[in-house]
């Protein structure tokens, strides 16, 4: 820390021990002389935790005292313990002082010793407070050590910044000529207390804070002497330095990143704008994508995206979006592999000078299900044939569908608003109130009525009732279904009609059904692969054509790549034409081809067809005369198959391409 050898030095002039501690025990400054009572030097003890020097019948002792400090912020002074069995350290007292950050957090606990009351004649009158003051000179915050006659004995350089005075000119000085007069008369009354110490929120102009958002605090420890007798008192003024940005709310790690990002509900991480990678992620975001901190911090932000997800992400990149709005949803990857719909709230600022993104993801996934749902329900719900009511506890119509009004012939607006109750007649009204809306029931209930339809007359319904509660269990409203009751020679009318217009479908055997998808199966895995397949090669040939000089390996590996390039094409093509045969999907582009300028063809790409620069292609038996109609691609496919076959056969460099004529409406390839 800041000012630690100055300190260091300080401290080990002192006859007295004396260290430093962080909030989790461990030290950070041990002086010379608490080293040498134990048979160390301070290297030896600086990093590792005070409970390795600490007898262990001590340790609980130590564990309590510490609570005690960190639970009440009070110092505490203890007799007749020591970390060992050593003459130096008998008769003293120990006292542990706690020093606090701007959120009054123990960040530091100090350590000395000094004899105890049973033993005042044996110990240095000024040599501690000598060495105090030394401390408090160099020491790098604002502090004074202020004496019982309320003079100012030792100031540091920042509290005499603070005051706009030179030492010089405020040491010696009354702490009443210079405090304001609310702070004064708060430092007097901590005087006059029983307290050891206290801290006290105060203003920019250094009054005690009423608004509750002080801009300093000031810290107040009495010092005692021989006899305890007080001494005087340190003054500490901090500036309270309050998160007003992202970087020093996380950096800072105090209790407001606990509340506000670690243990907040919602999904939180952190991520650097340019390269991706994760620099922050809480608990909530661990738990909804299933990863430890340590592997979800080796991360980046398109490990959450499946591969063909991650255009979505592109997308997203290029938009405007609003800071600070949920964005459109995203659908992001768990650990186990299943994906979660996500909406994503992104914000920027600088994190360690970097531009960084600050997301708080909402899990929408169950809502985009129920959402979808109900629009299942909604489409049944307006389409089915039964007569669907919707009403309030006590009966009162609040929607119907459309057939409600085909059935009984009565406009949506004379049923709206109106009680369920008015539809029945005169006999079942009273049952219909009795039995649904007033039995306070929340089962569901069928009843067989009679509905009044537009016309005056009456169909018999049967109603089934469902009650909807709320989250109290309270009945909130009704769903009632009706159906209306058939007769029978209605429904032998309606059977008819039903055979009448029975068609018989043909039935694809199985053998053809199996051809047929494994067809689909062949055309779609072609297409899954052609798509990444063209990418590579795009990407192979890009960086090929940016290298000026290329290197024998490099023109080696360039060749490579081309020759399984044919390859790959060659196989594919095989592929979708049997797909597209076996699909009955084949078409044909006859076209008038010469045997000659075939020939030239396939010589100019043989090192492709065939893999090998050492063949020589020549030609055979042919007619240049020779012209054949039929689909060129269909063809080539057939040589690029034909010829690599014909050259692993005869296993020679040579081969030859013959083609002639049979007769008038026929002609012969051969390949040897």
């Amino acid at each position: 820390f800041i000012g630690k050898e100055i300190i260091h030095k300080l401290a080990d002039e002192l006859e007295d021990i004396f260290w430093i501690t962080d909030n989790k025990g461990y030290f950070l400054l041990v002086n010379v002389y608490l080293a040498k009572s134990i048979g160390l030097k301070p290297f030896q003890m600086e990093g590792k935790s005070a409970d390795e020097f600490i007898p262990g019948f001590l340790k609980d002792l130590n564990l309590f005292i510490d609570k005690f400090i960190k639970d009440t912020m009070n110092c505490v002074i203890s007799e007749g313990v020591h970390f060992r069995e050593n003459e130096i350290l008998k008769n003293k007292e120990i006292v542990q002082l706690p020093l606090f950050d701007e959120e009054n957090n123990i960040r530091a606990i100090v350590g000395f010793s000094q004899y105890s009351d049973s033993n005042i004649e044996q110990r240095t009158d000024e040599n501690l407070f000598d060495v105090l003051d030394k401390i408090v000179d160099y020491f790098p915050k604002s502090v004074a050590f202020i004496t019982t006659q309320d003079i100012i004995k030792q100031s540091s350089e920042d509290f005499c910044k603070l005051f706009n005075r030179k030492p010089e000119d405020l040491n010696g000085l009354n702490f009443a000529d210079i405090l304001p007069l609310g702070l004064l008369e708060s430092v007097n009354r901590f005087l006059q207390s029983p307290d050891n110490s206290r801290i006290l929120p105060l203003s920019r102009f250094l009054e005690i804070d009423k608004d509750g958002e002080p801009e300093y605090t000031v810290n107040l420890t009495k010092i005692f002497g021989k006899e305890n007798k007080p001494e005087g008192f340190l003054i500490l003024f901090e500036k309270v330095e309050y998160a007003e940005n992202l970087q020093h709310l996380i950096m800072s790690r105090g209790r407001m990143f606990e509340f506000l990002i670690q243990n907040n509900p919602e999904p939180i991480f952190i991520y650097d704008k340019e390269n991706l990678r994760f620099l922050e992620v809480n608990t909530a975001a661990l738990d909804l994508y299933g990863y430890s901190k340590e592997e979800f911090l080796q991360m980046d932000l398109t490990d959450l995206y499946n591969p063909e997800d991650i255009q979505t992400l592109l997308g997203s990149s290029s938009e405007e979006e609003v800071e600070g709005k949920f964005s459109k949803p995203f659908r992001h990857k768990r650990r186990d592999g299943s994906s979660v719909l996500v909406e994503i709230s992104k914000m920027s600022f600088k994190f360690n000078d970097r531009d960084a993104h600050f997301n708080i993801v909402r899990d929408v996934t169950q809502h985009l299900e129920l959402e979808k749902k109900n629009q299942l329900f909604k489409a049944a719900f307006d389409n089915t044939v039964d007569m669907i009511f919707l009403t309030d506890p006590d009966g009162i119509i609040t929607y119907i569908n459309s057939s409600v009004v085909n059935i009984l012939g009565t406009s949506k607006p004379d049923l709206e608003n109106t009680s369920m109750a008015s539809l029945a007649n005169d006999e079942d009204r009273a049952t219909i109130n009795t039995s649904i809306f007033q039995s306070h029931l929340k089962e569901p209930v069928s009843l067989l009525i009679g509905l009044k339809t537009g016309d005056g007359n009456f169909i018999e319904t049967e109603l089934s009732a469902t009650p909807v509660v709320d989250f109290e269990g309270n009945i909130e409203s009704f769903v009632i279904i009706g159906k209306v009751e058939k007769h029978t020679s209605e429904e032998a009318e309606i059977k008819e009609v039903i055979k009448e217009v029975i068609v018989e479908k043909p039935v694809m055997s199985s053998a053809a059904e199996t051809k047929q998808l494994e067809s689909v199966f062949l055309s779609g895995v072609f297409h899954e692969i052609l798509t990444p397949m063209n990418v590579i090669l795009g990407f192979a040939q890009e960086l090929t054509e940016g290298i000026e000089n290329l290197t024998p390996d490099q023109k080696e590996a360039v060749e490579i790549i081309n020759q399984n390039r044919g390859k790959l094409l060659s196989t594919m093509n095989a592929i979708i034409e049997y797909s597209e045969i076996q699909r009955n999907k084949d078409e044909w582009n006859i076209i008038i081809l010469n045997s000659i300028k075939v020939v030239e063809e396939i010589n100019k790409d043989i090192y492709e067809i065939t893999g090998s620069r050492d063949i020589d292609f020549a030609f055979g038996k042919i007619s240049s005369s020779l012209q054949f109609e039929t689909d060129k691609q269909k063809f080539d496919c057939l040589m690029n198959n034909l010829i690599p076959l014909v050259y692993r056969m005869v296993k020679e460099n040579k081969i030859y391409f013959s083609a002639y004529q049979v007769d008038d409406n026929n002609f012969k390839i051969v390949i040897s």
